[in-house]
């Protein structure tokens, strides 16, 4: 059996129309209608079409309305695993299910459907933009930082996705991103709507627990709807198809990093002070080109840790 819970603000119900708080009137059909929504979404991505059945009872005994549901199946579909020492069901939902079912549930109610569409519409737009972006600059910043993300991308350009980066090169991959669209309008507006929109959830569903993510989370970060994901994605595949040599040119590397050395001196120097061992693990780094854009790769890492370190003790 699956049992979900739906609890209500009742300032938000009263901005919905749903609640007059004059004649203490609450009025269900709304409310019933998008937990059919809901759960036909359930269904359709948990494969219960064929199988599940859901009641549901609205509760008024509290300081905030709630609905109580209850979900089973009329024959078992659901994997048999052993559980303490037993045979059951698998009985666990996909998180993206939950987070899909509390979307359309309030897209019904609260009538987020137009905010969500310009949300998913600048996303998709954003893909040209930031592949137009990449073939006009000729920022050194940025191009040591498509140098340095190629340096760290799979020999083999197959694996050239999103999916497929390691975690120092999604890193590189997100400072690009930043970079490449830092004057981007749409950028900035998208980043604007998610959390207003994720303002707005947290007013009708409350705060989140500690394994959940926030909606601007995953609007941002998230796999595989998230904005770095797919522009990340964007950029891989305009690299796989350029046999451009401008971003991997040893000039060009060696012309970049000079630059963020000049930049980055007085980082270093701030992380010998602090102790960093790994400053004179980069100084005895072999001085020729390549092994240079070696040394930069490890700066780079260390002026981000040191970066963070402070910004943690600032707060």
């Amino acid at each position: 059996m699956y049992r979900d819970i739906i609890s209500f603000s009742t300032e938000a119900l009263i901005l919905a129309g749903v609640y007059n708080p004059y004649t203490n009137e609450l009025n269900r059909e709304p409310l019933i209608e998008a937990s059919r929504k809901m759960f036909r979404e359930m269904y359709k991505r948990e494969g219960l079409t064929m199988t599940g059945i859901t009641v549901g009872e609205i509760h008024y005994n509290t300081k905030n309305f709630h609905i109580h549901y209850a979900t089973v199946e009329v024959e078992n579909t659901r994997r048999m695993i052993e559980y303490k020492g037993e045979l059951q069901a698998r009985g666990m939902r996909k998180d993206s299910t939950l987070q899909a079912m509390k979307s359309v549930f309030a897209n019904h109610i609260f009538e987020r459907t137009e905010q969500l569409a310009q949300i998913s519409d600048l996303r998709n737009t954003m893909r040209q933009s930031i592949k137009n972006e990449l073939h006009q600059t000729e920022n050194e910043q940025t191009l040591v930082l498509v140098s340095r993300l190629e340096y760290l991308l799979p020999e083999d350009k197959r694996q050239w996705n999103s999916k497929n980066l390691s975690d120092s090169a999604r890193e590189v991959m997100q400072d690009l991103i930043d970079e490449l669209m830092r004057s981007n309008p749409e950028f900035n507006r998208y980043k604007r709507l998610a959390k207003e929109e994720d303002e707005h959830r947290q007013k009708m569903f409350g705060e989140l627990s500690t394994n959940q993510s926030s909606f601007y989370e995953g609007r941002m970060y998230g796999v595989p709807d998230g904005v770095y994901y797919r522009l990340g994605n964007s950029i891989l595949e305009e690299m796989r198809k350029s046999n451009n040599t401008k971003y991997k040119s040893k000039e060009i590397i060696s012309k970049a990093s000079k630059a963020v050395n000049h930049r980055s001196s007085r980082n270093l120097e701030r992380a010998f002070n602090t102790g960093h061992y790994q400053l004179k693990k980069i100084e005895r780094l072999v001085d020729d080109d390549f092994e240079q854009y070696k040394i930069e790769q490890e700066r780079y890492k260390l002026d981000r840790d040191v970066e963070r370190a402070r910004w943690e003790q600032s707060l």
